[in-house]
């Protein structure tokens, strides 16, 4: 991923654990790029990389969050003179 990508310049890489734990593994990897912008743009593209092959090739290893969101009720109060629900001002057509 890193020698094929044209951002990098050639000159280094590492990949390292950097941290371990039950639920996951932590990977870090640096490379080097010839100025700031481009090593952020190769950072984001092996990123994106490492991501499609985890996703391709063990699926199964993407943690997943799950939760469900509690039905929202109609609020009936005023925030800063604004109502909560229609985000319209209250009072006169100047808002006061």
């Amino acid at each position: 991923m890193v020698t094929s990508n044209a951002l990098w310049d050639g000159r280094s890489y590492i990949l390292q654990v950097s941290d371990m734990k039950p639920e996951y593994i932590e990977l870090r990897l640096l490379a080097t790029a010839r100025d700031a912008p481009s090593s952020w743009d190769l950072c984001c593209d092996i990123r994106e990389q490492m991501l499609r092959f985890i996703a391709e090739n063990m699926p199964e290893t993407i943690a997943h969050t799950r939760f469900t969101m509690p039905q929202r009720k109609k609020l009936d109060f005023l925030v800063d003179g604004v109502d909560a629900i229609q985000r319209t001002p209250k009072g006169n057509k100047a808002g006061v």
